[in-house]
């Protein structure tokens, strides 16, 4: 009981105190938004292409039409 003492003890040691603990917390609650933001844009930049393609395409077959 005592070596399974240990091990976790050093386990947590190797996590480091609760400084480190907060600081990759913190690290990790702002990449978050960081990352939702950028998957914003580039969806947004997406679903403009997708509407340039379809716009394109109908403007396309009017042409074809007349």
């Amino acid at each position: 009981m005592g070596v399974l003492n240990h091990n976790f003890i050093l386990r947590l040691r190797r996590w480091g105190g609760i400084r480190n603990k907060l600081i990759f917390a913190i690290i990790l609650f702002l990449t978050i938004p960081v990352m939702g933001y950028k998957m914003l844009q580039e969806m947004n930049q997406f679903l403009l292409r997708g509407q340039e393609n379809a716009l394109s395409m109908a403007s396309q077959a009017v042409a074809t039409v007349l």
